[in-house]
């Protein structure tokens, strides 16, 4: 029998069943927004304070069993999977050979921060461009300190999610393209 993790299910079967870390099910509460610049993903100990994930959480595996490959995507934009790859190299304290609840996070974030293309904005069209546009200037003005950087980068792939920023959970998908397949979901 494989070495299940401490935070893993065991499950009979012929198939293994993946399970993903409680940190990115939503079985632990997170406090983790997307639109903020700064990459800052916290567990919430009460409903008002908060406690920075530890180094030793974010390296632990992101699923059980471990994998070196995984595709995230969210219904709001198809048009950009988040995949994540770990090429392979012998395991050090420092960097794993499987993916990490760090790797898929960081990922999640820098993804979303990237900007959009001239022709991602020309494919928006009547509503949706409005509110992509409001989405980026509450993203824009919610953060006075870094405001006029934000604004003079344009618009990113966050806008496109309006309001709902935050990450929420992974939810397994149907596996696609050689890629374990998660769906995302933000609140």
């Amino acid at each position: 029998m494989p070495q299940l993790l401490p935070w893993a299910y065991v499950f009979q079967g012929p198939a293994p069943r993946f399970e993903v870390h409680p940190l990115l099910s939503g079985e632990v509460h997170l406090h983790f927004n997307l639109a903020i610049p700064s990459y800052s993903p916290m567990r919430v100990i009460w409903p008002d304070q908060l406690l920075i994930l530890s180094g030793q959480e974010l390296n632990e595996p992101a699923t059980n069993p471990p994998i070196s490959r995984m595709r995230i995507t969210h219904h709001a934009i198809p048009q950009w999977p988040i995949d994540i790859k770990v090429p392979y190299r012998h395991q050090t304290a420092f960097r794993p050979s499987y993916v990490t609840v760090g790797d898929v996070l960081y990922t999640i974030h820098t993804s979303l921060r990237r900007q959009i293309s001239h022709r991602d904005w020309a494919g928006l069209w009547g509503s949706g461009r409005d509110a992509v546009t409001r989405a980026y200037t509450r993203r824009c003005q919610r953060y006075p300190s870094v405001s006029e950087r934000e604004m003079s980068r344009g618009v990113r792939r966050i806008d496109f999610l309006r309001e709902w920023c935050t990450f929420k959970e992974l939810i397994k998908a149907d596996d696609e393209n050689g890629f374990f397949h998660w769906k995302m979901t933000t609140s």
